[in-house]
């Protein structure tokens, strides 16, 4: 596959690419090979050109549109601005205008796809699907303004004779199919599947502004026409669904096995007709769960040399004036129609619920209609309309006109629309935030009930979560203080003091403590601090020398203010000094408010005051 360009400069206008673009279309499909692209860049191109090439692409440039324009000079009366003849072709995002003869053409090859394209202002076929054409999707196009030639017969141009052709045509083609279009404003009629045609398909189009025909099924066989809006401009123009055997044709052909479902259709002269000529039959037209509302002349038209075996139930047809029906006796199976006043006795059926109008939303102005402005929303259902649940159930018919499924009720709803509640469900409802195990959500109202929309917050506690279960929290060390801690919200916080200055902390007592030796008795010992006091470590020296001036010397505990220390011989000056804190705010500390005056008695209070009875006993001693 190769990818090529078209462009009416021939410049390099795409980034980055090396390919010197072609200026013409006609060019462009001379020097192709299957399976090659090739993208138009926007701009006027007044040319015509055929495609021979197969499963080739032409495609617009994105975000641009190419006009292939006729300009009232090119190309003949019968030849097309593009003439597609080979197998998957496909044809893309173009506008092609102001042909002297048609817009495009498909024949000859199959599977050919033409979407996304505008075509207006053709002198004859807007679109023609042709000879052998067979399996063609058109698909998103609009299409107006076709079949020109009538405008010039009309306004008395001699050469001119003949009013036809329709905008759109196939014959001699099988399986062609009109999907999602909008074909409307020709200059005569709309779309015709003309003779030979077998097995078209024409589904979610808008066709309207027909002065004769809308949609013509004539002389060919095996169609569905469905879910199409369809109807007339002003006041009631060209006919709605006509399915037609014509006698101009040499053999005569049995017309059969149409359906026709799912369609709205509006202010047309006859909104469904099947009309045979003579000798000419048609059979087997299966028509239901279509909308008719307000023709011109008939809502239903049966008339002809028609062979009958027709099927005409679960439609809704509105006529207010004019003929409501016109159905010869035994031609066509009705039943289960609901008809908004008495038609004619052939086409009331035992089951059809008592004639009353079908109360749509639109209700009224369906005789004056302006293109475009008809929507299908205006065929929706009232609540109270008399075709609720009076329908039969079809085979195959699963959803109507919208995708809705059906039934919405009790049974299927007459006509294109299944009713359906359009009251707000949740109007007033107010959805609380819900917990999914342990986590919060918010709600949303759908239906009338509330269901979980968004998650909030996983592990919420308004859900009962305990971020604190099994969460085991140790002691820790603030500085040199041991605290216990306690769970708060899943994480482990500080709660009491245990212990200040905490030796498991990594507190040393004995930090800034210097341990002078000490004698003990005769003897000099080193000392170590443990646990902040200084203590004996190891002898140094036994009847040391140093020792000497504390032989005999016993040092007593003594009070520092209200603290009791030890004390220890100075080996240096042989006196007792503070050695050891033995007790802060010592009782033994205390001295009594009143003292005796005797010398002998004050020692003994202040002995007792700093020594308490151990130390009166070792002053006895000592005098002794």
């Amino acid at each position: 596959m190769a990818i090529y360009y078209v462009s009416t400069t021939g410049r390099n206008t795409d980034p980055g690419t090396l390919v010197k673009p072609w200026r013409t279309l006609a060019y462009a499909e001379s020097k192709l090979s299957s399976g090659d692209v090739v993208y138009v860049r926007g701009g006027v191109y007044q040319e015509y050109f055929k495609i021979d090439v197969p499963d080739v692409t032409f495609q617009n440039y994105p975000g641009e549109s190419p006009i292939i324009d006729g300009n009232e000079e090119i190309p003949g009366e019968w030849t097309p601005l593009v003439n597609i003849n080979s197998d998957g072709v496909t044809f893309d995002g173009f506008e092609v205008r102001e042909s002297t003869g048609l817009g495009i053409s498909l024949s000859k090859g199959d599977n050919i796809v033409v979407r996304n394209c505008t075509i207006h202002e053709t002198f004859r076929h807007a679109l023609r699907v042709i000879n052998g054409a067979d399996n063609a999707l058109i698909e998103n196009c609009d299409i107006h303004h076709g079949s020109k030639r009538r405008w010039y017969y009309e306004n008395g141009y001699p050469t001119y004779t003949s009013p036809w052709p329709p905008t759109v045509s196939t014959k001699y083609c099988a399986n062609p199919t009109f999907r999602s279009c909008k074909i409307h404003d020709p200059y005569w009629e709309g779309i015709d599947i003309d003779v030979g045609t077998i097995g078209a398909t024409v589904e979610y189009c808008e066709i309207y502004g027909s002065a004769r025909l809308q949609l013509y099924l004539v002389n060919s066989i095996n169609h569905t026409v469905r879910y199409n809006l369809i109807y007339g401009t002003t006041n009631g123009t060209g006919s709605g669904i006509w399915i037609g055997n014509e006698a101009q044709w040499e053999t005569p052909i049995l017309i059969t096995n149409n359906q026709i479902y799912g369609n709205l259709v509006a202010n047309t002269v006859n909104n469904f007709w099947i009309a045979g000529a003579t000798g000419r039959i048609i059979k087997n037209v299966t028509a239901y769960n279509n909308i008719f509302v307000e023709a011109n002349e008939y809502g239903f038209r049966v008339e002809g040399s028609t062979g009958g075996d027709h099927y005409f139930k679960n439609n809704i047809i509105w006529q207010t004036e004019g003929q409501i029906s016109n159905i010869p006796g035994g031609k066509v199976d009705c039943d289960y129609n609901l008809w908004s006043r008495t038609p004619d006795v052939d086409s009331q059926g035992p089951n059809d619920p008592p004639y009353a109008l079908p109360k749509l939303t639109k209700t009224s102005g369906w005789n004056n209609l302006i293109g475009g402005e008809l929507t299908p929303e205006d065929f929706i259902l009232q609540p109270d309309s008399p075709a609720i649940d009076k329908g039969i159930p079809i085979d195959g018919m699963t959803h109507d006109f919208f995708g809705t499924p059906i039934p919405q009720g009790s049974a299927p709803d007459i006509g294109a629309v299944e009713y359906t509640d359009v009251s707000d469900p949740c109007e007033g409802v107010v959805c609380d935030n819900v917990c999914i195990g342990n986590d919060l959500w918010s709600q949303k109202c759908e239906g009338g009930s509330c269901i979980p929309d968004q998650l909030i917050e996983s592990n919420s506690v308004a859900c009962g979560y305990d971020p604190c279960e099994g969460v085991v929290c140790d002691n820790v060390c603030i500085g040199d203080d041991l605290w216990s801690q306690k769970c708060v919200d899943g994480y482990c916080v500080p709660n009491q003091l245990i212990e200040s200055n905490s030796i498991s902390c990594g507190y040393d007592p004995c930090e800034g403590v210097v341990c002078d030796n000490v004698c003990i008795g005769n003897d000099l010992w080193s000392r170590k601090c443990v646990d902040g006091s200084c203590v004996p470590d190891q002898l140094i020296e036994s009847n040391s020398v140093t020792c000497e001036l504390c032989e005999g010397v016993v040092c007593d505990n003594i009070c520092v203010g209200d603290d009791l220390w030890s004390q220890s011989c100075d080996p240096d000056t042989g006196t007792c000094v503070a050695n050891q804190l033995l007790q802060q705010d010592s009782i033994n500390c205390k001295i009594p408010d009143k003292v005796p005056s005797d010398e002998s008695t004050i020692k003994t209070y202040i002995i007792l005051g700093g020594f308490g009875i151990m130390g009166l006993a070792m002053l006895i001693l000592r005098k002794q």
